[in-house]
């Protein structure tokens, strides 16, 4: 955590060991991409710094962010469609929330963009191949709350075309029952 440069020690790094990994029953690599999440149970927590903070989750649906809002992303993905190569430094990109029915005409009839995802980007900046995990993170009242996941977009990374999330919101119940059910097994 903290990493800024995947080929330098900064001294912002926080090296993490991973006592468990939960992934989504109903995850498969498949085109549909649902119960795209997982959730890493750390052998110690992370500290807060300058480079590793906290976000909120919105924890029930009346609260998503309506179309518009811009919200960042951010990953080591590619940022030159034609080139297999990540980027050695994170990138941000500034992405508007878009309309679900919007979203979903940019992929019909080849893909489904189903309610439990949210797609944000399409409008000169986006996520691409290898940001995939990497966070949806929009601001509110002076809050970051994280929405989404990076799961999945157009293969050629086009900036016109929105990238799609896992919206957390829809797997919060889920989250819960994993850290609850962990709690009792400590």
């Amino acid at each position: 955590m903290g990493d800024h440069d995947i080929y330098q020690r900064e001294g912002t790094e926080q090296l993490l060991k991973v006592e468990t990994i939960y992934v989504h029953d109903a995850y498969s690599r498949s085109v549909d991409r649902v119960g795209d999440i997982g959730l890493i149970k750390l052998r110690q927590p992370a500290r807060d710094t300058k480079w590793v903070q906290p976000a909120c989750l919105l924890t029930n649906d009346e609260e998503r962010f309506q179309p518009g809002h811009v919200c960042a992303t951010t990953g080591w993905g590619r940022t030159n469609p034609d080139v297999d190569d990540i980027e050695d430094v994170l990138r941000q990109a500034e992405v508007p929330v878009l309309d679900h029915n919007m979203c979903q005409n940019n992929y019909w009839p080849m893909y489904n963009v189903f309610d439990s995802m949210v797609c944000a980007g399409g409008m000169g900046s986006n996520s691409c191949k290898g940001d995939s995990g990497g966070p949806l993170v929009c601001r509110k009242n002076n809050r970051y709350y994280l929405v989404g996941i990076t799961s999945w977009g157009d293969t050629r990374c086009k900036p016109n075309i929105p990238g799609v999330y896992t919206r957390l919101q829809s797997y919060i119940t889920w989250m819960a029952n994993i850290m609850n059910q962990d709690q009792c097994n400590d």
